[in-house]
């Protein structure tokens, strides 16, 4: 059967935490359409129903649970995603808080599990954006250029004192054997499992100890083949607009940034895009998505509104920032 609107399944999806974190996943029947793998709890939504109604619905008859005003409920990430006799639309949202005690009302087996152990499940194709979704941060910082082997180790460690978890490591105009280097010794310093990303070519990445590698829009598009990465390593690229994004999907990519979203001072001659172009650029994304471009830690709600996984920046996370930006004050 041919793939058009007219066979989408749009979906309402539950990312259920409990008080330690962990998160409820259900398993399908055999019977069904990617039947035997784990899944997150939800349904389909009904004509003229909105996403929470679907959700509500289908959370209290799938699991006996009951989601009021009070819950807390967030975005956490859209996915269109194609499969051979139909499309499905997955609107995800994040429930922390919820009434009753979930149980197996259809008889389907349920586990909790901890984030980071997501990835030792098998879950339909769909579904693995979501995984990654909820391994990556809101915020994500991206480093001032850097010349020398000094400034990168003070910047890693920077950004490890602040706690980040994943954050880039850029100096285009640095000298590659000097970069190599000094992203080498920052890892040293601050753990190899610290999440370090190399903006750098694949070549160069194969000289680095970083886990994960980003790579810029030309890079993206001169590529036939994802790059083999260490184990547990991200791949992530730059994005300008659908053409890139598409390449970047064959690529097999974990999350995107899509910019300028506002005018930025490190590239003063690109256009701002603005947030509905981001909006628009995270509904025919297929992983999750970092608003990049005049964007601070005050932004990340207005991102995930969008559809975004948060916003990613240079100045507004670097040291000596005054983060009027980046905090909201």
């Amino acid at each position: 059967m041919p793939n058009t609107e007219a066979n989408l399944v749009h979906v309402a999806v539950g990312v259920i935490k409990d008080t330690s974190g962990n998160i409820l996943i259900a398993k399908r029947p055999e019977h069904v359409h990617m039947g035997g793998r784990w899944e997150f709890p939800g349904g389909k939504v009904e004509r003229n129903e909105s996403v929470a109604t679907a959700l509500a619905r289908e959370l209290h008859e799938e699991l006996g649970i009951d989601i009021t005003g009070d819950s807390r409920i967030t975005p956490l990430i859209t996915i269109r995603h194609q499969y051979p006799d139909k499309t499905v639309l997955l609107d995800v949202r994040i429930v922390e808080q919820f009434g009753g005690e979930p149980a197996g009302k259809e008889g389907q087996p349920l586990r909790w599990v901890p984030v980071a152990s997501l990835q030792d499940y098998t879950f339909p194709d769909a579904n693995y954006p979501i995984i990654s979704a909820l391994q990556l941060p809101r915020i994500l910082p991206i480093s001032p250029a850097f010349l020398s082997l000094a400034d990168c180790v003070a910047l890693g460690e920077f950004y490890a004192q602040q706690r980040y978890t994943l954050w880039h490591m850029r100096s285009p105009n640095c000298d590659r054997d000097v970069f190599i280097k000094a992203i080498n010794r920052a890892v040293e310093r601050v753990g190899v499992d610290v999440g370090i990303t190399v903006n750098a070519t694949v070549a160069e990445y194969d000289r680095v100890t970083a886990l994960h590698l980003h790579l810029n829009s030309a890079q993206l598009l001169s590529l036939k083949a994802r790059p083999q990465l260490r184990s547990g390593g991200l791949l992530s690229a730059s994005c300008h607009n659908l053409e890139e994004l598409n390449a970047a999907h064959k690529l097999g990519v974990d999350y995107v940034l899509f910019s300028p979203v506002n005018a930025t001072a490190s590239h003063p001659s690109a256009d701002a895009a603005g947030w509905s172009a981001l909006q628009a650029f995270c509904a025919a994304a297929r992983v999750p998505v970092y608003a990049l471009g005049g964007v601070g830690e005050c932004d990340v709600d207005k991102a995930i509104a969008c559809g975004a996984q948060g916003v990613a920046g240079i100045s507004a996370f670097s040291p000596g920032a005054n983060n009027s930006i980046g905090r909201g004050v």
